[in-house]
């Protein structure tokens, strides 16, 4: 059985992850709820398991919205994936739409960068359509994420992130699947309502 690099990765995501928490105390000081940090980008699935005997590696795109918390940031993720099959394989194409909670922490590593590592648990949408039947059919399954980002400053306002994640649907055989994540983000000063309902 062929797994998504999962043990390399997973060392990579614990390793961040003790970093980034290590640090938490040391990394910038935030108002909880205080700001908006909208993110638009480019994913792609970077793995190579048995899925893939099915599907090819899919690509599509995440949203992510986030808000400085009262340690690390927290968060809402979403991921839309377009998987078509691979000839002769029987199947058909299969799309995936991952909607999660998520939470973060990381630390400024020089000048405009920033690193750090995050967990995300929520559910995947399976969406295949078949010739025999009308429509599309659906299929949802809980859905567990750890990853590790990259962050450059462009400026106050913008940023470019760089994201690998490892990604795990709870099916009656496990889906895992590996991303990576290229775009940009857009930080904005949380409106007043918005504070007031999150405190």
């Amino acid at each position: 059985m062929r797994h998504a690099r999962a043990i390399p990765l997973s060392l990579v995501i614990l390793g961040a992850m003790a970093v980034a928490g290590a640090g938490a105390a040391c990394a910038e000081t935030r108002q909880p709820f205080s700001r908006l940090d909208v993110g638009l980008r480019a994913a792609a699935d970077v793995s190579d398991t048995d899925f893939h005997d099915y599907w090819d590696r899919g690509r599509g795109v995440e949203l992510t919205a986030a808000t400085p918390f009262y340690a690390g940031a927290l968060g809402l993720r979403s991921r839309f994936v377009m998987n078509e099959e691979r000839s002769g394989s029987g199947a058909t194409d299969l799309n995936a739409l991952f909607l999660a909670v998520d939470w973060a922490v990381g630390r400024g590593i020089g000048g405009p960068l920033r690193a750090g590592a995050g967990v995300a648990i929520g559910f995947t949408t399976w969406i295949f359509s078949d010739e025999e039947i009308a429509g599309a059919e659906t299929e949802t399954e809980f859905g567990t994420e750890a990853g590790v980002f990259l962050s450059f400053r462009l400026s106050p306002a913008w940023s470019a992130d760089l994201t690998g994640t490892y990604h795990v649907t709870d099916t009656h055989k496990p889906i895992e699947l590996a991303f990576v994540s290229l775009g940009l983000t857009r930080s904005f000063a949380a409106p007043a309502w918005i504070r007031s309902v999150l405190e």
